[in-house]
């Protein structure tokens, strides 16, 4: 069974707000984010700390996730993205080998 990741927060990404300074902020700000995460993957939420530079300054990367079972709605969507890929590789691979056929006639 695929999984999807979801991310929950990334202050690297964009659209997220830094996390708060003072520690007991800090946990109020970790647990509404963890409360966004549904109770039956929060045990396997992960938390990736990394560290970073970002306009030649020293960064920390939090990125907060959790994987969940792909619907099949995803699922479809996957198949069918990995199916027009196949034949665009096909149909270039193809107009290649007439190219090359051109050039190099027996």
């Amino acid at each position: 069974m695929t999984k999807v990741k979801i991310i929950v927060y990334n202050n690297k990404a964009g659209g997220f707000p830094d996390p708060p300074d003072k520690l007991l902020e800090y946990i109020k700000w970790l647990q509404s984010i963890v409360a966004q995460i549904p109770a039956e993957y929060r045990d396997n939420a992960v938390c990736d700390l990394e560290a970073d530079t970002q306009y030649g300054l020293g960064i920390l990367v939090i990125e907060i996730y959790y994987h969940r079972p792909e619907t099949a709605s995803e699922t479809g969507e996957r198949l069918a993205k990995e199916e027009r890929r196949q034949i665009d590789i096909k149909q270039s691979e193809l107009a290649e080998l007439h190219r090359l056929q051109q050039k190099y006639p027996d």
